[in-house]
């Protein structure tokens, strides 16, 4: 661990510096003094070593990644001489990644032997369990060829990169070129490097498109994969007008530039960095747990430096560890979760948050006249980030037991408590809304417009925009109820088309949703003109200044999914199976970025499209099955 120090604090790196820091000595160190291991070193703290390094060549933190892999190395070095069968697999797993931080550190000579010599372990593991370490074995046959080709020796690279992908298609059962599994393209795609870079040039391109092949497949199934599509897409184009197959090559670029998602978000190094604070966290704990609380101490407070460096460049930056990690550090309490809120970090938020209400719960069941007002002010602000991220039935829940407090101390304190009860049953209302329980929502929404409607009867210039509010949201729910009819969804959509054709910055989005009541009202009995107004929806949210923000996303999402389901309805499959794609996609990146939160819509949004994708497969094999809009 005063390895790991130094390479922390720094002191063998200057600015620039690629060189690796000292390798641990090969004598016994203070890591072997865990009593649970006698034999040397802990094995659950080196595999978290090497977690931690590996993750750190991901973040560019390439010198101290090097430190970390090499001591990672070394101390799986003495676990594997202990018990050759049991190590010798970790060592070289731990080796594979070696090899990836030298080849980052520009060291390629140091690649390419940790990589041979990783090759050489899995061989040998291989030998007494192929099936078990197959995959092993064709990773590092992978990272063997590619170091091999970056170390100018292209040639040799050959045969380790053939043998990978042979491996793979073992692994898979198959003897195709394609196979769905992005560590068989990537070994195929270096493969057809080496053999361009050869003279292999007829080869390399049905090598190549083979990995289009796959890369199509992927995305298909998994919108992240677009990226590594589009540049392998870039790629193949390229080899066909090498080629002089100009139309082939036309075709390519073709499809990749009117792939149906727009750019992801780049978010590969902020992830990959809390991926890192994640094994730092794990790490932490586990020295701790083994009562090595400075060593767990310091490297948690190296894990919240870090964090708070990252978000210092990127305010919306979390981390859901940052309250424990600091804790284990023994760092000052971090700000309260209204003020990780007003910084962008509603997922640290909500964890402060519930921190909040549990504490107050506990105050509060020892002394409620004190500390009910606070409980409830928790758990309406951990419901409001709730919704914040999404987490709508989570939401839901919080709030409604803030509103039960609420009334309560309003009908001890009704001076003081009636807003908070007012406001406390719109938010209700509004997460409701949010999960599409329209019904359940019209209730609170009523009781909250009655209430803030006596507040303003005492004091109209506090209240009346409060109340201008709920009466907006009491109509908006009225029309949705099931018993409403169409007309006062009709009469809104008429209302706000009018204002935004005189104001459409102010009102077009309003427009837009009020359109969407209006295909939610009538998808059942009038599917074509459901889907004609949802269509129309996406329009006008598309065409707004700012349609990347979340609700709009959300609203957009929505609109997709109407219209899957109104076509699907009228019976014109196939547009009903694009829009449930599009709806499918939406509600996917809409995910990403809120875990947690869609995870049912997404489900029915699934379902959905499968059950569309069965029927237009029907449509292709019955000739007599026809789209009912033909």
């Amino acid at each position: 661990m005063e390895a790991l120090v130094r390479w922390w604090q720094g002191e063998n790196r200057g600015a620039g510096d690629a060189e690796a820091p000292p390798v641990a000595d090969s004598g016994r160190s203070e890591i072997d003094s865990n009593p649970a291991v006698n034999t040397g070193p802990d094995p659950e703290f080196v595999r978290l070593l090497g977690e931690v390094g590996g993750l750190m060549v991901e973040t560019e933190l390439i010198s101290t990644a090097v430190g970390m892999c090499q001591l990672a190395v070394e101390e799986s070095r003495r676990l594997a001489a202990v018990d050759p069968p049991r190590y010798r697999p970790a060592l070289a797993g731990q080796l594979h990644v070696m090899a990836w931080a030298w080849c980052r550190a520009e060291r390629m000579p140091d690649a390419v032997e940790a990589a041979a010599e990783a090759v050489m372990l899995y061989r040998a593991v291989d030998d007494t369990d192929p099936a078990g370490h197959r995959a092993g074995l064709a990773a590092a046959l992978n990272r063997l060829g590619f170091m091999q080709h970056l170390d100018g020796s292209t040639a040799q690279a050959i045969a380790p990169l053939e043998e990978a992908v042979r491996l793979y298609r073992a692994e898979a059962g198959t003897s195709a070129i394609v196979v769905p599994d992005a560590a068989y393209a990537e070994a195929l795609w270096n493969y057809g490097v080496v053999l361009w870079e050869t003279g292999h040039a007829d080869e390399a391109l049905e090598v190549r498109i083979g990995v289009l092949e796959i890369y199509r497949a992927l995305f298909a199934a998994d919108p992240d994969y677009r990226s590594m599509y589009l540049l392998v897409a870039d790629g193949v184009a390229t080899s066909l007008e090498n080629q002089g197959r100009t139309a082939e090559s036309a075709m390519v670029r073709r499809e990749a530039a009117t792939t149906p998602l727009p750019e992801p978000q780049d978010d590969h190094t902020r992830n990959a960095l809390l991926a890192m604070l994640d094994a730092m966290l794990k790490l932490a704990r586990y020295l701790a747990e083994a009562d090595r609380a400075d060593e767990a101490a310091y490297l948690a407070r190296q894990a919240v430096g870090v964090f708070r460096q990252m978000r210092a460049a990127d305010p919306g930056a979390s981390w859901s560890g940052l309250l424990a990690v600091s804790a284990l550090a023994g760092v000052p309490a971090e700000p309260s979760a209204l003020d990780l809120l007003a910084s962008g970090a509603v997922a640290d938020a909500i964890v402060a948050a519930g921190q909040e209400v549990d504490r107050n719960r506990r105050l509060a069941a020892e002394d409620p006249a004190s500390h009910r007002p606070a409980l409830a002010i928790a758990l309406n602000n951990v419901g409001n980030m709730l919704r914040e991220k999404h987490r709508y039935d989570e939401a839901v829940e919080r709030m409604t037991e803030a509103v039960e407090l609420f009334r309560a101390l309003a009908e001890d304190q009704p001076e003081q408590f009636r807003p908070a009860l007012a406001m406390s049953l719109a938010n209700l209302a509004s997460a409701l809304t949010n999960a599409g329980r329209y019904d359940e929502a019209l209730v609170p929404a009523e009781q909250s417009l009655a209430r803030f409607t006596e507040l303003a009867a005492g004091s109209p210039a506090q209240h009346a925009a409060d109340v201008d509010k709920a009466r907006e949201q009491v109509a908006r729910l009225a029309a949705l109820a099931p018993d409403a009819g169409v007309t006062a969804v009709e009469e809104a959509v008429a209302r706000y088309r009018g204002l935004a054709a005189t104001d459409p910055v102010t009102h077009q989005e309003q427009y837009a949703t009020t359109l969407l009541d209006l295909a939610t009202q009538v998808v059942s009995k009038d599917p074509l003109r459901a889907s004609q107004a949802a269509e129309q929806a996406t329009a006008l949210y598309l065409g707004l200044a700012t349609p990347h923000l979340d609700r709009l996303e959300i609203q957009l999402a929505r609109a997709n999914h109407l219209n899957s389901v109104a076509l699907h309805q009228a019976g014109r499959y196939p547009a009903a199976l694009s829009a449930a794609g599009e709806a499918l996609a939406r509600y996917r990146r809409l995910a990403a970025a809120h875990p947690g939160g869609f995870n049912e819509t997404i489900e029915l949004v699934r379902h959905h499209h499968a059950v569309l994708t069965e029927l237009c497969a029907q449509m292709a094999e019955a000739p007599g099955m026809v789209d009912a809009h033909e």
